[in-house]
């Protein structure tokens, strides 16, 4: 606290500060990328800035400065997404092996989700033995405690991974028609979309964002959205992509091995569910890519 004397003098000098009462505006329709692209040696984010009327990311606190063109990073990423169009004819073919592919997960994710629930009865039925035994007196309330907060724990993880394999066949053709409807003119949509859009629309790609590598003028993508990424190598062996554009001389990036839908979590279990799906029914999100097309 300070005395009412002091308070107004440093608000009058405020007054006479040169960006007082100018409004600091963080959202900038040509920096999409600013905080979602991190710089791949040092892992910091990128924030941007403009100098004689062009665009820049920059490092903010960097060891090594670096700094790039808004319009050379942003080429970069419609390049990565790009790896994701088709050429319309090829639509049906893809669709169909990707259903295919899905469905031996799915068949996996049942024999997992059998698997967990028997767990998570034994559990249960544990938990129910601890309690009657601290009920009839026959331990004490230490112990009790002690195995009823292991026991329970347990409990909440198998409930967790048993619902993020529980997935109804009936909507996966539906969940890969919407996200080839987004593959299909990814790029654009995201060109012509808003700020907040372009937003959306990357992370639900890129869940971790994206790494750049000025060295190498690269950008890397450390995990993609399962969908995209099982929608990828299809695109590819049909040998071009949408604008007839051969697909092996692509940016390089890092797809990540099918383990299940988004998001794609390394030796962990399989997400199947359909809230974990690229685009939920009919979430808001999906409504806002509908958006994108419609005006692309």
């Amino acid at each position: 606290m300070i005395d009412l004397k002091t308070f107004f003098k440093a608000n009058h000098m405020l007054g006479f500060a040169p960006g007082a009462g100018i409004p600091k505006q963080s959202r900038h329709n040509e920096l999409p990328l600013k905080s979602f692209v991190k710089d791949e040696l040092s892992g910091l984010p990128f924030t941007g800035y403009k100098t004689k009327g062009n665009w820049y990311y920059k490092l903010k606190e960097a060891d090594i400065p670096v700094n790039v063109s808004a319009n050379k990073l942003n080429e970069l990423f419609i390049s990565n997404l790009s790896q994701f169009e088709y050429q319309k004819k090829h639509k049906a073919t893809i669709k169909a092996k990707l259903i295919k592919a899905l469905k031996v997960k799915i068949s996996f994710a049942a024999s997992e989700s059998k698997s967990l629930r028997k767990k998570l009865t034994e559990k249960q039925n544990q938990l129910e033995r601890v309690e009657e035994k601290f009920v009839l007196g026959e331990i004490k309330e230490e112990l009790y405690e002690k195995f009823r907060k292991k026991y329970h724990d347990e409990i909440e993880v198998l409930s967790k991974e048993l619902n993020n394999c529980d997935f109804e066949s009936s909507n996966l053709e539906t969940a890969v028609e919407k996200c080839l409807l987004i593959a299909q003119n990814i790029s654009a949509a995201w060109l012509s979309a808003s700020y907040e859009d372009k937003q959306q629309l990357q992370k639900l790609v890129f869940p971790d964002g994206i790494l750049y590598n000025k060295k190498k003028g690269e950008v890397r993508t450390p995990r993609i959205n399962s969908m995209f990424a099982a929608i990828e190598p299809l695109v590819r062996v049909s040998g071009v992509n949408k604008n007839g554009d051969p697909c092996r001389n692509r940016q390089k990036y890092s797809p990540v091995p099918g383990t299940g839908f988004e998001p794609a979590r390394p030796f962990e279990h399989h997400h199947l569910k359909v809230a974990c799906l690229p685009i939920s029914t009919p979430g808001q999100l999906f409504q806002i890519l509908q958006k994108f097309f419609s005006n692309s």
